[in-house]
């Protein structure tokens, strides 16, 4: 199966030069990333140098992208504490992932890097640089070449905050043979509900290497968020007046189009509302400016603010232009949406905003979030809207009625406390697995 795999790749390889080369010279984040992801990093050599200097093999945990990212901190945390003499290395598939990564985990871990492309000489040198004593992957991002390496090495690897859709699981189940051939080498898979292990059950996995740990999403730490940050951002938004805030996050291409159209409804029954739209990559934020300002919205990109060139006295639009301010911006809205719902992009994690007590919508594609939406819908912490009108009527009703907003918002921490605790079972796990090795 490996052999076969590898001649298509090869194969792929040698027909799509001409575009593998004008993709990694033309597209920025192919140009930066590359080199890296052939293991061709200085950080991995500076580690491997340092390594040598350690008795201990240090635990390898990676995440794809920015989601993965974010829902794996607490673990990461926790797997410091655990395996203290122990270096923790961490990867990342994505640019945006890499940035994220180094503003949440690049100060706690040892190393951090690019996961490198599934070829199976990159995947043996970046293997053997790193010689970890485990390997834990957050959710996805499972490669044959990789797995095949973590067999021969025999290195035990874990599947942690694993689903599976009924989507998902039938893809699977019609290639049955390429994806069993990666899970069963995994010593452990941890899914999130019991539909995800019954579903991997039904892919043909041995029940003793299943185990449901439940959502570690559910275990990310809000609580620690600077408060005088919050404070400090509520002035700066408000400028000292009682003003209503409407955010949407995480928003993809087209569904600005959608909510601008939302936010010139509800402009025209709250006058003193503000719109802040978070697009999921910053570098959107000239485009969807143009979208409001069409639209005749006074609109400012939150970096200005910062540097003070501008302030949001008088605007209409804050459109935010950097990374890693989200969820202290949800603390200061008064309703959230959730963006990738309208542009079938699987939604986004609505946790931040349940954790600080906001109601939340968002759009009917919510299916990488299913299990959680699904809650904070029937809890009455969240609800679906479709369509611009559908958005605007109910962002003016939550508006208008504060004891329905502080209703939907303190269900939805309901169901973010209720689940938490499946970072210590996954953490048991993982213990179980690499120290009886």
């Amino acid at each position: 199966m490996i052999f076969i795999y590898n001649l298509l790749l090869l194969i792929i390889f040698f027909a799509a030069f001409p575009l593998i080369i004008i993709n990694i010279f033309f597209a920025d984040k192919r140009k930066k990333t590359f080199l890296k992801r052939l293991g061709i990093s200085s950080d991995l050599f500076n580690f491997y140098k340092y390594k040598l200097n350690k008795s201990d093999k240090p635990v390898w945990v990676h995440a794809l992208s920015v989601g993965e990212v974010v829902s794996s901190v607490p673990l990461v945390e926790k797997i410091i504490d655990t395996y203290r003499r122990r270096p923790v290395v961490f990867s990342v598939s994505t640019q945006t992932g890499y940035q994220t990564a180094k503003r949440v985990l690049g100060h706690k871990t040892d190393l951090l890097f690019y996961f490198p492309y599934d070829i199976f000489f990159v995947v043996q040198y970046v293997v053997k640089k790193i010689d970890p004593y485990i390997i834990v992957i957050v959710e996805s991002d499972i490669w044959p070449n990789f797995m095949n390496t973590v067999k021969k090495e025999k290195i035990p690897a874990i599947l942690v905050n694993a689903r599976l859709s009924a989507q998902s699981y039938k893809g699977y189940k019609r290639f049955s043979p390429v994806f069993m051939s990666m899970f069963l080498q995994f010593k452990v898979i941890c899914t999130q509900t019991q539909n995800d292990f019954k579903r991997f059950l039904n892919l043909g996995l041995r029940e003793n290497s299943l185990i449901t740990t439940g959502n570690i999403k559910f275990d990310q730490k809000f609580d620690n968020i600077n408060k005088e940050n919050i404070n400090r951002l509520d002035i700066l938004i408000k400028s000292n007046s009682d003003k209503k805030i409407f955010i949407a996050g995480s928003t993809h291409k087209g569904e600005e189009i959608v909510l601008s159209k939302a936010f010139s409804n509800i402009r025209k029954v709250v006058k003193n509302s503000i719109f802040i739209v978070a697009p999921r990559n910053p570098d959107r934020a000239v485009s969807i400016k143009k979208i409001f300002s069409d639209k005749g919205f006074s609109t400012v990109f939150y970096t200005d603010i910062l540097k003070k060139k501008a302030e949001m006295k008088n605007r209409d639009v804050l459109i935010v232009d950097i990374m890693g301010i989200l969820t202290t911006l949800y603390a200061v809205s008064d309703v959230v949406f959730i963006g990738g719902s309208l542009a079938d992009e699987g939604g986004h994690n609505p946790l931040e905003a349940a954790f600080f007590s906001k109601p939340v919508i968002f759009g009917p594609d919510m299916k990488d979030f299913k299990l959680i939406s699904d809650m904070l819908i029937d809890s009455c912490g969240a609800f679906i809207v479709n369509n611009d009108k559908e958005i605007s009527d109910m962002v003016l009703m939550l508006f208008a009625d504060s004891i329905k907003a502080d209703s939907m918002g303190n269900n939805a921490k309901k169901v973010f406390l209720k689940h938490k605790g499946a970072v210590d079972k996954t953490i048991e796990v993982i213990k179980s697995i690499a120290d009886n090795k």
